[in-house]
């Protein structure tokens, strides 16, 4: 399965080149809040026959570490979703924190009639937390659904 937040570029994980005849490929999808990125990064995805993405419901900010807050961040990203410039990032705040500029908090089920619009993949979410929400999936359309709490 391939990340939406990485320290490699989409076409160094995906190494499309290397995948064998039948084999599928899946990816995960943190939703960013700069929707033309998340569009573009599906849009790549999906002419790279990507089989399944897999939207992450449960990380709307990634955990607070305190470790990683002292650590700091200093290291330069390559290209996370398509940020040829490095961004406005706060690197004060460690990696998570950092990394937390890229997804959107405000994902909500509004949002998955946009995802529906691509007609080769298919949509399972993950991180789904209760029994309602799986039901409420089913009735949306979507393809399945992952139980996850990140390991907390």
């Amino acid at each position: 399965m391939l990340p939406t937040l990485s320290s490699y570029t989409l076409d160094e994980n995906a190494m499309l080149e290397a995948r064998q005849l039948g084999q599928d490929v899946f990816s995960q999808l943190h939703v960013n809040h700069e929707g033309y990125r998340t569009q573009q990064y599906v849009t790549t995805l999906d002419a790279a026959c990507v089989r399944a993405l897999f939207i992450t419901v449960d990380a709307p900010q990634l955990g607070r570490g305190e470790k990683d807050r002292r650590n700091k961040f200093t290291q330069q990203e390559p290209d996370v979703q398509g940020d040829e410039e490095g961004g406005d990032v706060d690197r004060s705040q460690g990696a998570t924190g950092a990394i937390s500029n890229y997804i959107d908090p405000g994902l909500c089920w509004d949002d998955i009639p946009c995802f529906q619009k691509i007609p080769k993949m298919e949509m399972p979410l993950k991180g789904i937390q209760r029994g309602e929400d799986d039901v409420r999936a089913f009735k949306h359309g979507l393809h399945g659904c992952v139980l996850s709490n990140h390991g907390g």
